[in-house]
């Protein structure tokens, strides 16, 4: 049954009812069939217009039914407009129009789709997915769906990985320089490169090699580079332990001498016995010396007669 059109007055509905407006029940002020005309004071002049019509004067000062904003029509007949007939309503060509109103729509993108309905592109699942593991890659798949895929190294459904290859995270737990190489399901092997040595949690060249690749030991560098009495620290077999002086220490020291001594470093002799007077006969790492102040406080150099006292400032 289609939807009764009356509408100022009683509406004649009911199965055998005639869908339109009853006879005279239209509300004061409205005629015609539907109640939809109504008298309008246009001026001097009274004009029957339709009841979603306002009266205008036209350019040859004629008074006019014009249909309402949101209507169409002549005037004297306006029906409502729908946006979503016409271009979709302006909406983007993967979006649904719905009528609001007279001249009003509201523009929604389809499943799969993400905007604000007069601009919509295909929704991207990875996106604002949450379910993929840390350690996991999302891949969108088809319109709106996804799969985690497990990363490199790493074995399990994408929502769940465990490691694999304990290599592909911070070396394996080896030194930066080091070969990591997995032996079997979260084991590895650590070993340095031939050039250096060390059991592969530790690598290490000569002193030399460390010094020239510290930016803040540029003197002592020099004075191994040219001094002919300190090749020992150029030698891989020789285990020592140096306590280079930074850049800074030395220009401090140097600027403290008067200047006919601001050479005196350059004598290879001299330099020798500042390279002695701060090394150690042994090799030890920086937490093997921490340990052992709390049992030792000085340690006897290789210039004989003189010891270092190691003092932390922070523990």
């Amino acid at each position: 049954m289609d939807a009764c059109s009356c509408l100022h007055g009683e509406c004649d509905d009911g199965p055998k009812g005639s869908g339109k407006c009853r006879k005279d029940s239209c509300q004061f002020g409205f005629l015609g069939e539907d109640c939809e005309r109504k008298l309008l004071q246009c001026g001097s002049e009274v004009m029957l217009c339709h009841s979603h019509s306002e009266c205008y004067k036209d350019e040859q000062n004629n008074y006019r039914c014009q249909c309402s904003p949101g209507y169409e029509g002549n005037g004297l007949t306006c029906t409502e407009k729908n946006r979503c007939l016409v271009d979709n309503g302006g909406c983007h060509s993967q979006a649904k129009c719905t009528k609001l109103g007279p001249g009003s729509s509201r523009c929604d993108c389809n499943p799969g789709w993400t905007g604000d309905g007069y601009s919509c592109a295909p929704k991207i699942a990875c996106s604002s997915n949450k379910d993929c593991h840390l350690k996991a890659t999302c891949r969108d798949m088809e319109l709106d769906k996804y799969h985690c895929i497990c990363n490199m190294g790493y074995k399990g459904d994408g929502t769940h990985c465990e490691l694999v290859n304990p290599c592909v995270e911070n070396n394996g737990g080896c030194h930066p320089k080091a070969l990591c190489t997995p032996v079997m399901f979260g084991v590895r092997n650590c070993s340095c490169p031939s050039s250096l040595d060390g059991d592969g949690f530790n690598c290490y060249g000569t002193i030399y090699d460390q010094v020239k690749a510290h930016p803040n030991l540029t003197y002592i560098a020099r004075y191994l580079e040219t001094n002919k009495f300190l090749v020992i620290y150029k030698d891989k077999t020789e285990k020592l332990t140096l306590f280079a002086p930074s850049d800074e220490a030395l220009d401090n020291y140097l600027s403290k001498l008067d200047p006919s001594q601001l050479s005196f470093l350059d004598n290879d002799i001299h330099s020798f016995n500042m390279f002695r007077f701060h090394t150690l006969a042994e090799q030890y790492s920086s937490q093997q010396i921490k340990s052992l102040t709390t049992v030792y406080k000085t340690f006897a150099t290789m210039y004989d007669g003189f010891s270092l006292r190691m003092v932390y400032d922070n523990q």
